[in-house]
């Protein structure tokens, strides 16, 4: 399960399509790599694969021309993807292992909306996610957004009408119809989707408005009828909850909220119906969850004794916690992605309050990657599944964004 657009915590970001965070620092155990410039002047890269195809969004060096996707299946070869109006912007922000693409494009109308490319067919044109219908063809939705997507394809997002409402969809694999996963207009949002099939359809993690102002944390489930969206139980003492992601064996993560003043803790739900467990940390600092992956372990930030961000690992089922150290000389460091294999990249700023990206182990602590083309500034931004890539942005020598790779130890 991938959820897109989980960026890092900085302040200082470069902009190619997607906002990268950058700074500086020291010495590094893998090599960022330039994906090149075929595709446009300002580069960066939003997702990888298990086999080290990059996918990304690059801007024009004129400042005026539409930022265009691609993908490059070979390092350092960028091939740009089709749009699905000459000359609007599009954007690539993941792929699937086997080559799926998701994104998003602007139609002739300057309309969003999601779509998918195949890595295998890159200069095929997209396939355009269509918005829900409506009924017998009346009040259809008019644009629609992906906010992640699983391994077999599935694709999740929002379905937007025309006076801006959204309802949670998810798009089967291989197919451009919505299925609603929550109710017309209602302004839930998908967070997560999983690869497990209930009834021929994944998982859907969604967070939904309520009357309160605050959320309720779903998990959508396909039945016969459709998708039925169920609230995950709530620890007591809690008044809310919201959820940021699902796994496979349907474990769900999240943060939970007190009543004012507000003291929110990340909760593990071992099942979609059980009590979760809260996180509990030394000092009882305010966290939130960010990721969990399939082996069940969970990534969280927290707010550290001098207010700022740092980011730390937690295994529920074993009770095991540790801190994701900063690099030398910083005082916070947050996660980008975590890969099945344990394996985390992060961003993290030093003495200088300067930025470079880093993996982080669970043996070996928080490891700097470097920099790139002679630049001063780097970050992450995605993990492949597996662990073995990470991807990118870094600031070269001439001071333009490339989009980088790194083969992770």
């Amino acid at each position: 399960m991938i959820a897109m657009g989980k960026k890092c915590l900085y302040v200082l970001c470069l902009a190619a399509s997607s906002s990268f965070c950058l700074g500086v620092s020291t010495a590094h155990a893998a090599t960022l790599t330039s994906e090149g410039h075929a595709a446009g002047a300002q580069c960066g890269a939003s997702g990888v694969n298990n086999t080290g195809v990059v996918t990304g969004s690059c801007n024009p060096g004129n400042g005026t021309g539409a930022a265009v996707a691609y993908v490059s299946a070979t390092l350092g070869a960028e091939t740009t993807l089709p749009a699905i109006a000459t000359g609007q912007t599009c954007g690539a922000g993941g792929i699937t292992n086997s080559g799926v693409i998701v994104g998003r494009c602007a139609d002739a109308n300057d309309n969003v909306f999601a779509v998918t490319w195949n890595a295998n067919a890159p200069t095929n044109p997209p396939t355009l996610l269509n918005p829900l219908p409506g009924l017998l063809g009346l009040g259809e939705d008019v644009s629609t957004g992906a906010t992640g997507f699983d391994q077999l394809g599935a694709v999740i997002g929002e379905s937007v009408s025309p006076t801006g409402t959204a309802t949670a969809v998810l798009w089967p694999a291989g197919s451009s119809s919505a299925i609603a996963v929550s109710s017309p207009g209602d302004n839930c949002g998908a967070t997560d989707v999983n690869n497990t099939l209930v009834n021929g359809e994944p998982s859907v993690a969604l967070n939904c408005p309520n009357a309160k102002g605050t959320n309720i944390a779903k998990i959508a489930q396909y039945t016969p009828l459709g998708y039925e969206a169920r609230p995950l139980p709530l620890p007591q003492s809690y008044s809310y909850c919201t959820v940021a992601g699902i796994n496979n064996s349907l474990q769900a993560v999240g943060t939970c909220h007190t009543l004012a003043p507000d003291k929110p803790a990340t909760a593990f739900w071992s099942t979609i119906t059980s009590a979760p467990t809260m996180l509990t940390l030394v000092g009882n600092p305010i966290n939130a969850a960010q990721f969990i992956n399939n082996r069940g372990h969970v990534i969280f930030s927290y707010q550290t004794s001098t207010g700022q961000s740092d980011s730390g690992y937690w295994d529920p089922v074993t009770g095991v916690v540790k801190t994701i150290p900063d690099l030398l000389g910083g005082t916070r460091a947050g996660v980008a992605g975590f890969a099945d294999n344990d394996t985390a990249v992060v961003n993290s700023d030093d003495a200088n309050e300067t930025v470079e990206a880093a993996m982080w182990t669970f043996a070996n602590g928080t490891v700097p990657i470097g920099f790139e083309g002679g630049g001063v500034a780097s970050a992450l931004s995605a993990i492949s599944e597996n662990g073995q890539y990470g991807v990118g942005a870094a600031e070269n020598s001439g001071h333009n964004l490339d989009a980088v790779r790194t083969q992770l130890p």
